[in-house]
């Protein structure tokens, strides 16, 4: 849900949505960094943990790979044999 907030584009629900988890998240992680009480952990918390950890730095791990691809202006075509690399 974090991602989907974050990459939905509408920045006051994104802004409402990460105030409210942050504080959540926060107020439940452990002196040791770690978080509890997930449903899958089985007593290890590792699972959790990264979970919450991944929601906290949702926005620095965004990738620009999910950017809408801006229009190029027409380069001239390769020569027989050579590659073509799109750099941006």
């Amino acid at each position: 849900m974090t991602q989907a907030k974050f990459q939905g584009g509408n920045s006051a629900d994104w802004l409402k949505w990460n105030r409210q988890m942050q504080k959540l998240l926060l107020s439940k992680q452990q002196a040791d960094g770690h978080w509890e009480q997930g449903d899958y952990d089985n007593g290890s918390h590792v699972y959790t943990t990264s979970l919450c950890a991944l929601m906290l730095e949702v926005y620095y791990r965004y990738l620009p790979t999910y950017e809408k691809r801006r229009e190029s202006t027409p380069q001239e075509k390769p020569a027989s044999g050579d590659v073509s690399v799109d750099i941006r």
